[in-house]
């Protein structure tokens, strides 16, 4: 069960409250003595209690207690589908990409050397070298020409 009460000012919801608790006493008292355990207790003695005089004052206005109002129903459309329109794929016109690496020759390498070697990277060249076990570029292996571009392009070369 669910109950809104909804107030305009808080002196309303005072009046309310105090209205509420002071006719509400009773109702509760009652509900829990009928609700109370048979069993026999023993409790201590209680020293009823004088209630503490309330000052006269202007009877509690009646709340009027708003019930909530359904909704109003607003008629759902359905939405229509969006016709069907055929697509045709676009022709492409794009090149096909190549795979394949890139062939050198030893003139492509000589090349991308020359501006290393002119700007004091030689020690670096015959490191390089090294690495395939030749001594200039002229005894590399053709079958290798890739790999030693790549290993130009790592110590700055243009290839």
């Amino acid at each position: 069960m669910n109950i809104t009460v909804n107030f305009d000012s808080l002196e309303e919801m005072k009046a309310f409250a105090v209205a509420l608790i002071e006719e509400g006493a009773a109702e509760v008292i009652k509900t829990a003595n009928q609700t109370a355990p048979t069993t026999p207790v023993d409790p201590a003695p209680v020293q009823p209690q004088q209630p503490t005089p309330v000052p006269p004052t202007q009877p509690a206005p009646q709340v009027p207690v708003r019930q909530p109002q359904p909704a109003p129903q607003v008629p759902v459309q359905q939405p229509q589908p969006a016709p069907q329109v055929p697509v045709q794929p676009q022709p492409t016109s794009q090149a096909p990409v190549t795979t394949s690496t890139p062939q050198y020759t030893l003139e492509d390498l000589a090349r991308a050397a020359v501006p290393l070697q002119d700007a004091g990277r030689g020690q670096d060249l015959m490191a390089l070298l090294q690495k395939y076990n030749v001594m200039s570029m002229t005894q590399l292996d053709p079958s290798v020409f890739g790999a030693f571009a790549t290993d130009l392009r790592a110590l700055g070369a243009q290839i």
